[in-house]
Parts: C-alpha cells; structure tokens; sequence
C-alpha cells in the first residue's frame, strides 16, 4: 500500500525500487493490480447502487495509470504526457487544459521534455490547427557535461 501511495505521490521511481527493493517491473505489476482492483471496485459499486463512489475511484484509478497527483490528472489526459511531462508543464504554469489552450506552441515547446513535437501534438488535441515548424532547439555550447541538463528521466 504504501508503495502504491508512493507512486500516485509521483515520488521517483529509482526512490521507490530502492526503498522498496523490488524492480521497475514489480511496481508496474502492482500499479496494473490496483488499476484492476479500482476498476472491479467501481464495476462492483455501480451495481450495487453505490454509485456516488465512482467519479473517486475512476480519479484514483487514472491517478495509479499514470502514477500522479489529483492536479495532474487533466494533463497526463492528454497523448504523449505521462507523469514528467505532466509536471513539467505544471511546474511551468501550465495547470489545466486552458492554459495549454491560449499559449502559444513556442512557449509549451521552450518547456523541458516538451519540445516542439509535442507541443503540436498538444494544440493539436485541444482542436487548434498548427503549422508544422522545425523542431524547437535552444542554442547551447556545451550539453554533454554541463550541470543540470537532464540525463536520465529520474533527473528532474
């Protein structure tokens, strides 16, 4: 249980495989048992006539998919966002559907992880036609060695 609260905590998954000493794979076996479990819980709620529980356990169902907080539900809703993105975005102001709406494709591309692909891609989903442009890339000298960059996906 408490690997599982760790998960939809978006906690990292190299904490979660060390603390818990199990694998990548172990976590995503129990995440798609407790996704079964909400899903049957709410199959099970629904015929009984209990259906007041649903809109909680179809939120705690998505929040074991994709592994992420309640606010991020509505942006890891979207193709091509998992849990990184999803916060990245979030970290950079992009809370909701709306947001992404009124921002242009250059500023969503400037987010880390984000780039110009997926940024299309995004604008795309909310129903507004895009150009298709050249990738977004930022002029940098030294990427390899320079501190910060991210390099692996528990990086950010």
């Amino acid at each position: 249980a408490r690997l599982l609260d760790d998960w939809i905590s978006e906690r990292a998954e190299r904490d979660i495989t060390d603390e818990y000493r199990v694998g990548m794979g172990d976590v995503h076996r129990y995440v798609r048992t407790a996704e079964w479990l909400m899903y049957s819980t709410s199959e099970v709620s629904r015929v009984i006539g209990t259906g007041n529980l649903l809109p909680v356990l179809r939120r705690l169902r998505s929040r074991l998919k994709y592994g992420v907080r309640e606010s991020l539900l509505e942006l890891v809703a979207l193709r091509g966002i998992g849990r990184v993105r999803g916060r990245m975005l979030y970290n950079h102001g992009y809370t909701d559907l709306k947001e992404l709406y009124s921002a242009p494709v250059e500023a969503i591309a400037r987010v880390p992880s984000v780039g110009s692909t997926i940024a299309q891609s995004i604008k795309k989903q909310l129903g507004i036609d895009v150009e298709e442009t050249p990738p977004f890339t930022e002029d940098r000298e030294e990427t390899q060695d320079t501190p910060g960059v991210q390099t692996l996906l528990d990086d950010f």
